[in-house]
């Protein structure tokens, strides 16, 4: 195997520890538990129903535009058990949230549940 295979097969084998790596982070998030500020009961963040804010931009007078999703943090979140919605920047535990948030994982890959609202 000369040079340059040598180093594309250690490529492979990054790429495929990154994978593998990703899919561990993204499951030990999911598994984390929220407690919600309402009833006092802890959940796992996977369980909760994120609730994507969103915003129409106009770009003409005509009333052509496209609609445009808030930051995370200023979206809501929901308690799988009491139904409680509270913005994430409200909640008591917004930090440890707003960590879990960040790259390199979307929202999608860690709530079983998004909704939507304007």
């Amino acid at each position: 195997m000369n040079k340059i295979e040598r180093i594309k097969e250690k490529i492979k084998e990054t790429e495929k520890r990154k994978k593998e790596q990703l899919l561990e982070l993204k499951e030990l998030i999911r598994r984390k538990i929220i407690k919600c500020p309402r009833c006092g009961k802890g959940t796992r963040l996977s369980s909760w129903t994120f609730i994507k804010k969103e915003y129409y931009v106009y770009i003409d007078d005509k009333g052509n535009g496209y609609w445009k999703s808030r930051q995370a943090i200023l979206c809501d979140i929901q308690c799988p058990k009491c139904g409680k919605k509270i913005i994430i920047l409200g909640h008591p535990e917004k930090d440890k949230i707003i960590s879990y948030l960040s790259p390199p994982l979307r929202k999608e890959e860690l709530f079983e549940n998004i909704a939507r609202t304007v």
